[in-house]
């Protein structure tokens, strides 16, 4: 009976210690969810409006406004470089993506024109946190393109329905009225060659595609504090699998938004030494990844440019396109084989003259890049009409070859 009496009181006690936590979270966890208590956005001095809580723990994108802060001279973040920002959250193995279920508005900051007419784009994703439709396992007979990509992948200052993809499904189903062609799209804002991976292997490869276009380059070669690589690497340890599990908390997510409330990390304003995102060499291995790993499942790979800046970068992915022997279009020279035509009106009247009527005549004249993008870089319902006829040719070659289902019918 003594010895009975004794693990009573020890049960007791591991109760009190354990329960009482958990009794207490829970109380918690419902009081912030009764009162709607924001537990994601911390007030920082050093913008005019509240910041997400996962960028200010992000140390490349800290870094990246301690610049912006030096060069204008203390001025804080304005309202539009961040408020696009609340419809994306943290994701393992990726670093971020789209909040799911959202639809709404965005003004596309990088066009000043569009800021000061408040001129929006929409803006919904699906339940993976993607701006497509669900994604839902592949119907027999249907051939699926999944693209993935940066911001120019992803549509950035387009409607859904003007992006290439959208755009390229019509334009394939017009060319193959006896087949049925999904193009989905992965593509995210800021993503480069090793976020690629990260989606490749965590979400594209399930959707069994049959063709995937990769378009790296445009932010492989940010400079950034710590390397992407390593960025991602962390969270395939058990550490990352627990703190992902807690973000679930609104709890831990309010004390984490105390902590960065509390110390403001924009504030620094030392120059740390810098390196690539990703490296060239690692770049160009990334792709060769990419390749490899699609044709391990059955699907072949295209590559796609567009926005690279860095010349290097933009040469390495024509050169790993020859070498994998795969497609490959260079979105920089196809628009500057198409503008004189999309400028006099020969290719695109209807598309072109709304652009017409939204930027001007004079800014047009001024800055002949807003006739195909919407800030130099990414692509309008124009340049993305141009890339998507240029896939049709690509796909069309590969419908051909016998890693694709085809039929003697399917020929257009």
């Amino acid at each position: 009976m003594p010895s009975r009496s004794r693990l009573g009181i020890v049960a007791e006690r591991a109760l009190l210690i354990v329960g009482a936590p958990l009794v207490f979270l829970l109380v918690a966890e419902l009081v912030l969810a009764i009162t709607g208590l924001d537990t994601d956005l911390a007030r920082n001095k050093n913008a005019k409006i509240a910041v997400p809580v996962w960028l200010l723990a992000d140390e490349n994108w800290v870094r990246d406004r301690q610049t912006k802060l030096r060069r204008s001279g203390g001025k804080p973040i304005e309202a539009e470089e961040v408020a696009w920002l609340y419809h994306f959250e943290e994701a393992r193995y990726i670093q971020y993506k789209l909040k799911p279920g959202i639809e709404v508005q965005v003004v596309n900051p990088f066009n000043e024109i569009e800021v000061q007419h408040k001129i929006t784009f929409e803006l919904t994703s699906n339940r993976a946190g993607f701006r497509d439709r669900e994604l839902r396992p592949k119907a027999p007979g249907v051939i699926r393109i999944v693209t993935l990509g940066d911001s120019s992948t992803f549509g950035w200052g387009v409607d859904a329905d003007h992006t290439y993809q959208r755009v390229l499904e019509g334009l394939l189903g017009e060319r193959y009225p006896r087949r049925r062609f999904e193009v989905l799209n992965l593509g995210m804002p800021g993503y480069n060659s090793r976020h690629g991976i990260g989606v490749l292997e965590h979400y594209a490869l399930e959707l069994d595609p049959d063709v995937l276009i990769f378009s790296f380059g445009a932010n492989d070669a940010r400079l950034v504090l710590v390397p992407t690589a390593v960025v991602l690497d962390r969270d395939d340890s058990a550490l990352a699998g627990v703190r992902f599990g807690l973000l679930k908390l609104r709890t831990y997510r309010l004390l984490r938004k105390a902590i960065f409330t509390l110390r403001d990390p924009i504030a620094a304003k030392e120059a740390p030494t810098l390196v690539p995102a990703v490296s060239l060499a690692e770049f160009e291995d990334n792709l060769r990844r990419l390749i490899r790993e699609s044709a391990q499942r059955g699907a072949r790979s295209v590559l796609l440019s567009v926005c690279t800046g860095v010349r290097t970068y933009a040469a390495a992915l024509r050169n790993v396109a020859a070498e994998q022997r795969v497609p490959s279009v260079d979105v920089r020279a196809l628009f500057s084989d198409k503008i004189e035509a999309v400028r006099s009106g020969e290719l695109l009247p209807q598309i072109v003259q709304g652009y017409r009527t939204r930027y001007g005549a004079r800014a047009l004249q001024e800055r002949q890049s807003l006739y195909v993008t919407s800030d130099g870089c990414h692509p309008h319902h124009v340049g993305h009409t141009l890339i998507a006829q240029e896939l049709v040719q690509v796909v069309d070659r590969l419908l051909h070859q016998p890693a694709l289902p085809n039929s003697p019918g399917d020929s257009p």
